[in-house]
């Protein structure tokens, strides 16, 4: 589907859940949609990511 390995996307998620500054959870929410096969206009211009 994406570009991570399953094991990557258990990590970055997991990375996820623990991080507590708002800003970092939103950047890895980016890398979680991109992998999901979200192009970066959409991502970009969604204020869910922000």
């Amino acid at each position: 589907m994406g570009f991570l390995t399953e094991e990557e996307r258990m990590t970055i998620r997991k990375k996820h859940s623990l991080e507590r500054n708002p800003q970092l959870r939103d950047r890895i929410k980016v890398i979680l949609a991109l992998d999901k096969g979200y192009s970066y206009d959409e991502v970009k211009n969604d204020n869910t990511f922000r």
